[in-house]
């Protein structure tokens, strides 16, 4: 499954759904900012859910009928000029065997795998706005102090002869 964000005036989100990754979603992929591909992996702890952020793959790989996401990544550089910015957000399966439905460890993290994808398209579509200055120090004292005027500007008076 992926979901993407097109170049939309103001933004929207699709979800496909796909068994496998093939070279013809290059074209897509090269025309959204922003990929989220979930996918079990059993190379991980049943029901942890791992959130990569994903690079396009340095060289497209010969054409097959199916890809990874960094060899996809690649492929829509390679071919039209640009790749989103994209993450995987992997869950920790038992078995990926035909037939086999999720244990319940790992039917437990697919919440948090879905809130890992929202989180991500969230803040691609609601990113924080960056701060060119660092953020101010503490506010200046402003009290009056012994050795300020009245007029709280921080000079001292001068001394002033007594009026005859």
């Amino acid at each position: 499954m992926a979901q993407a964000l097109r170049d939309e005036p103001g933004g929207g989100v699709e979800s496909l759904a796909c068994h496998q990754l093939t070279p013809e979603l290059a074209e897509r992929l090269a025309g959204v900012d922003v990929v989220v591909f979930a996918d079990a992996a059993t190379a991980q702890e049943p029901g942890s859910v791992v959130v990569t952020e994903l690079q396009p793959g340095a060289e497209p790989t010969a054409l097959a009928h199916s890809a990874d996401p960094q060899a996809l990544l690649g492929l829509a550089r390679a071919l039209y000029g640009r790749a989103p910015r994209a993450w995987l957000v992997a869950i920790g399966a038992d078995s990926l065997a035909l037939g086999d439905g999720l244990s319940e460890v790992v039917a437990a993290a697919v919440p948090r795998a879905v809130a890992a994808a929202r989180d991500l398209v969230s803040s691609a579509l609601n990113p924080a706005p960056s701060r060119r200055y660092p953020p101010a120090g503490p506010p200046p004292d402003t009290g009056p102090s012994r050795a300020s005027s009245s007029s709280g500007t921080g000079r001292r008076r001068a001394a002033q002869p007594a009026p005859d």
